[in-house]
């Protein structure tokens, strides 16, 4: 069971400064006017104790359940968008592809990075590809997520014959944020990496699967060797499905 509360304070817990400032002039405060001093002492400890130190979190590894659950979930709506029953799309299992979102959602659900123990970064603002297989065509249900709340926002559905597709690419680009977050600043330029399927009609379907600004800001690392395994799967599909 997800503990929303505590996946939200993983992300947001952050070191109140302004009350560690106000528990030091306290302190030389005192010397001066103890009562006052005290005072200041006793406001500053408990701000930094009730902000931080007393604030239970996630672990990384309930935050890597949450989201791997979350995505799991995001395979039964899919197969419900498309009215379909997993034996009708049984090939192979379906295939996830999920990443960071940097898409405006509103002002409260914004993305946010966070660089745990392992040094791994997560992000809570998700954006998830389920791809379904048959002998004939690919399904795709993408949604974007915010994993502190479980809420889904923008989603959509795409199915294609394997014919029709005629690339599935991962490449390095460089993307511009246009929203302020947590730690990203309006408008900064942040170099990623990204997974798209392209088809002959021009139209594709993408993700972003690592933002190497971050990862160079945090200090950390965005494993994406499932994400790429899964990716390599769907080209050797693929490449069998048009040997036929």
């Amino acid at each position: 069971m997800v503990d929303r509360l505590l996946i939200k304070n993983y992300f947001t817990r952050s070191f109140p400064v302004a009350a560690l400032v106000i528990a030091l002039i306290g302190l030389f405060v005192t010397a001066g006017s103890l009562v006052f001093g005290l005072i200041l002492l006793a406001i500053g400890g408990a701000w930094m104790a009730f902000a931080y130190f007393l604030k239970k979190t996630a672990t990384d590894h309930q935050v890597d359940e949450a989201l791997s659950q979350d995505l799991s979930k995001l395979v039964k709506k899919g197969l419900d968008k498309f009215g379909l029953l997993e034996e009708e799309v049984n090939l192979i299992k379906p295939i996830i592809v999920n990443g960071p979102s940097y898409e405006y959602v509103n002002n409260v659900t914004i993305l946010r990075f966070k660089r745990g123990k392992d040094h791994e970064i997560r992000y809570s603002l998700v954006k998830g590809v389920i791809f379904y297989f048959n002998e004939n065509q690919v399904y795709s249900y993408t949604c974007v997520f915010d994993l502190l709340t479980g809420n889904h926002f923008t989603e959509t559905t795409d199915e294609y014959f394997y014919k029709d597709i005629v690339s599935i690419a991962t490449k390095s680009e460089r993307i511009k944020y246009e929203t302020s977050s947590y730690n990203l600043k309006e408008g900064v330029a942040h170099d990623v990496e990204s997974f798209t399927l392209t088809t002959s009609g021009g139209t594709s379907i993408s993700a972003y699967i690592r933002d190497n600004t971050i990862m160079k800001e945090e200090k950390g690392n965005m494993d994406v060797t499932d994400i790429e395994g899964k990716i390599k799967a769907m080209r050797n599909l693929l490449r069998e499905k048009k040997a036929v």
